[in-house]
C-alpha cells in the first residue's frame, strides 16, 4: 500500500482509512499484520503524550487508534535551525515484529530510520499436479 499525505488536505488523510479497512474485512478472525513506513509529517504531534494540535493530526491519530497501529519512532528525524521534529514513523499493528530501532545519520534534510522486522515466513504446500506424458502414450489408450 503507498500513501503520501498532502499538507493541509482533511479528505486526503481520511483515505489512509479505506486500504485498512479492506484489510480488516478480508481478515475478519485474525487482525493482520500492517507494517507503515516512511515520511509522514505530523509535527503538531507530541508522540511522547499523543495531544495534537491540528485536526489532521487528531484524524490520523483516530486513524491510528482504529486500527491498533502503535508508532515506534521517539527521537527526532528532521532537524531545523530551531526545532526538531519526528517526522518519519514506523508504524505497526504488531509491535512485535518490529526490533532494533534505530534513527541514523541525518540524509538530505531527514535522518534515516533503521529497524528490522521479526517475521517467520510461512511454508507454503505445493500442490500435486498431474503431468500427462504425451509421448509415452499410444492410441490404442486412448481409443475405446
Amino acid at each position: 500500500m503507498a500513501w503520501k499525505r498532502e499538507l493541509g488536505n482533511q479528505a486526503y488523510i481520511e483515505l489512509l482509512r479505506q486500504p485498512l479497512e479492506v484489510l480488516h474485512r478480508r481478515h475478519p478472525q485474525k487482525p493482520p499484520l500492517i507494517i507503515i513506513g516512511g515520511d509522514l509529517n505530523y509535527p503538531l504531534i507530541n508522540w511522547s503524550t499523543l495531544p495534537s494540535s491540528d485536526s489532521a493530526g487528531d484524524t490520523f491519530l483516530d486513524i491510528l487508534d482504529d486500527f491498533h497501529l502503535q508508532q515506534f519512532v521517539s527521537t527526532p528525524t528532521r532537524h531545523g535551525d530551531s526545532t526538531s521534529s519526528i517526522l518519519d514513523l514506523v508504524l505497526s499493528s504488531y509491535p512485535s515484529s518490529i526490533d532494533k530501532l534505530d534513527i541514523g545519520r541525518e540524509f538530505s534534510d531527514h535522518c534515516l530510520v533503521l529497524f528490522h522486522v521479526l517475521l517467520v515466513p510461512a511454508a507454503t504446500q505445493s500442490r500435486t499436479r498431474k503431468i500427462f506424458l504425451y509421448n509415452k502414450g499410444t492410441i490404442k489408450s486412448v481409443l475405446p
